[in-house]
């Protein structure tokens, strides 16, 4: 067996990921809020309402469109994998301005 034909790390799971055919297209969301209980993080991705700085008195109003919820011990996983893609987007892309909204 060749280097490109190896099995995972020993330790290491493999999975068979399948995405449901009513939310393969996904979801937009342009904010996330995260908070934690005693038992796991929940992440609630939302959507402005309206153009940020647009027309309107009071609080932007903000669409939840997705919430998650994760266990303590996926998180440092999760924030690994963010960073690292972070990393990979901005060597291909260039550097990301942090609150930038669509590329802004």
């Amino acid at each position: 067996m060749d280097a490109d034909q190896q099995g995972p790390p020993e330790g290491e799971q493999r999975f068979v990921v399948e995405v449901p055919v009513e939310i393969e297209d996904g979801v937009y969301s342009d904010m996330v809020y995260v908070w934690h209980s005693e038992h796991g993080f929940t992440l609630d991705f939302g959507s402005l309402k309206r153009p940020p700085g647009g027309p309107g008195d009071g609080p932007e109003p903000v669409k939840i469109v997705a919430r998650v919820r994760i266990p303590p011990g996926v998180m440092f996983p999760l924030t690994r994998a963010l960073s690292e893609n972070l990393d990979l987007f901005e060597r291909r892309n260039g550097p990301t301005e942090p609150g930038a909204i669509d590329g802004e």
